[in-house]
């Protein structure tokens, strides 16, 4: 028995892991168009996944570029869009730095010394 955390990282969790096994098998498909018709009714399934992305203008741009991303960008098809890399793939913010004072009963906290 295979569990979650013993598989792969989902790349993008809400549309889940049957659409990234989707995703997988139509990028290790030989033939070009029946790779693209596969890829057109990953695009289907995805569109009928997610309806509060059609009050957006640029939807159908944005699951396209989702499918790239899912693929990693290798999936080979005729994209109806130019396909456009996320930005933020897997950028950390910055660690905060926090104000170090020495408290002398640390149980109370510092608020309590200055009081």
């Amino acid at each position: 028995m295979k569990y979650n955390t013993q598989r792969e990282k989902l790349q993008m969790p809400e549309y889940g892991r049957g659409i990234q096994q989707m995703i997988e098998y139509a990028v290790m498909i030989e033939d070009r168009a029946e790779r693209q018709r596969c890829a057109e009714s990953i695009f289907s399934v995805m569109m009928d996944m997610q309806p509060q992305l059609r009050e957006q203008p640029d939807y159908k741009h944005r699951i396209w570029d989702h499918i790239a991303y899912i693929s990693n960008y290798w999936l080979d098809i005729d994209y109806p869009f130019e396909i456009t890399r996320l930005g933020n793939e897997a950028q950390k913010p910055e660690p905060m730095k926090y104000p170090m004072k020495e408290i002398r009963q640390r149980q109370y906290g510092h608020l309590i010394e200055e009081a």
